[in-house]
């Protein structure tokens, strides 16, 4: 039964019910429907033909049951931001049943849709939702928690890759592998998939999953960038993308993840600068961006973190000094700038960092003598300043910290005696001093 008239594109557009129609096809007059010779009828419950690209100029495509905007992209050619783009969706993940939005035949320089409004009709865009008629979420569910579940289902393939996920829209959300749905209205806060062996990349759909506190992808084989959209995550506390095989450059948009505190992308093959605009983190407590192939400068910026007790960037190809402003880190309890090109004296101001447990400058390129602040360092167990080209006298002011377990001065030119203050090391287990030029006899309060 015909159930409404639709305009092409630039026409009139009338729709009216069933009943309706029929009244008014009674008293309507022969020249008057002529005039509508441009009208074209379509049942919305039958499916409507996506078009693809280079077919004709575009075409009004008809939302049915199930769809999901990004399938409606591939198979037309296009994008599905470009899509989003074009028709002015607000949300991609919540489309409905009876929306229409014009699909291009070419995607190449369009900007906007045809001047046309789509066919007003019922919003079901729950009920109509794949989530919903295949149960993954009740019916009556927030709107919200639909969304997210649609979400998983459109990043499920590009992110597992070739390992096996229990996704379905036939079983229930709460039971899906690595999903966690809390709060009220309930929403999807944590997605945690470390070492299911996953093999894709990082859809940008992910930044979709507004109220998700914590992604944890850590310890698979995922490659690809960092989408910028996972700064769309404002409420992400937890983020943890290491160990993968993920490349390009840290997207400056992490910055935006204002409740963030611990961010851990080491173990990759990551490129370019380190962002300054990770200042912006200003919960941060773990950062560790190790063993990547990351070059420039450390940010100065860092120094205004100052709920971090973690800052691990070892094992990259920074160069440059060491910022002084890391001395601010008052919180801060390791600190692991090893294994890098860092040039340049050791600043005086990492003598403030009260809280600091673990020092590792070693295998770099310092210079200059070993700052006596350094003995005021009152909670350091750990002190490595090894493979380095640091010279002068050991400075009797590590004799100072009675907490230290491990000294490695080894392989630097220094000279002079071995300090006799080191034997007031009481805590010490390890104590490497060789291969430098150091002179005179091994004092016995060692």
């Amino acid at each position: 039964m015909l159930t409404s008239i639709v305009a092409r594109p630039h026409a009139k557009m009338l729709t009216i019910g069933a009943v309706h129609l029929v009244l008014f096809l009674m008293v309507m007059s022969t020249a008057v429907l002529a005039q509508s010779d441009t009208t074209t009828s379509s049942t919305p419950s039958e499916p409507t033909e996506v078009p693809q690209a280079g077919q004709g100029e575009g075409h009004w495509y008809t939302i049915q049951p199930g769809d999901y905007l990004s399938r409606i992209a591939r198979s037309s050619g296009c994008t599905t931001s470009l899509l989003v783009q074009i028709n002015n969706i607000s949300n991609p993940n919540l489309i409905h049943s009876g929306q229409q939005i014009w699909l291009p035949a070419s995607c190449s320089g369009i900007v906007a849709a045809p001047a046309l409004a789509p066919v007003p009709l019922t919003d079901t865009r729950e009920a109509d939702s794949v989530c919903v008629t295949g149960g993954a979420v009740a019916q009556g569910s927030d709107a919200g928690l639909v969304s997210d579940c649609e979400t998983l289902l459109t990043v499920r393939d590009g992110l597992a890759g070739s390992a096996p996920l229990n996704w379905s829209a036939q079983r229930p959300l709460t039971d899906w592998e690595g999903i966690t749905v809390t709060g009220t209205p309930a929403r999807v806060t944590r997605l945690n998939l470390r070492e299911y062996g996953l093999t894709g990349t990082l859809p940008l759909e992910l930044g979709q999953l507004a109220h998700l506190k914590t992604l944890n992808l850590a310890k698979n084989q995922l490659t690809g960038a960092i989408p910028p959209q996972l700064g769309q995550l404002t409420q992400l506390q937890f983020l943890n993308l290491n160990t993968n095989q993920l490349t390009g450059a840290i997207p400056p948009q992490l910055g935006q993840l204002t409740q963030l505190q611990f961010l851990n992308l080491a173990k990759n093959q990551l490129t370019g600068a380190i962002p300054p605009q990770l200042d912006q983190l200003a919960h941060l407590k773990t950062l560790s961006l190790a063993q990547n192939q990351l070059t420039g400068a450390i940010p100065p910026q860092l120094g205004q973190l100052a709920q971090l007790q973690t800052l691990n960037l070892n094992t990259n190809q920074l160069t440059g000094t060491i910022p002084p402003q890391l001395g601010q880190l008052v919180q801060l309890q390791f600190l692991f700038l090893n294994a890098n090109q860092l040039t340049g004296a050791i600043p005086p101001q990492l003598g403030q960092l009260a809280q600091l447990k673990t020092l590792n400058l070693n295998t770099s390129q310092l210079t200059g003598t070993i700052p006596p602040q350094l003995g005021q360092l009152a909670q350091l167990q750990f002190l490595f300043l090894n493979a380095n080209q640091l010279t002068g006298a050991i400075p009797p002011q590590l004799g100072q910290l009675d907490q230290l377990k491990t000294l490695n001065l080894a392989k630097n030119p220094f000279t002079g005696a071995i300090p006799p203050q080191l034997g007031q090391l009481t805590q010490l287990q390890t104590l490497n001093l060789n291969t430098n030029q150091l002179t005179g006899t091994i004092p016995p309060q060692l």
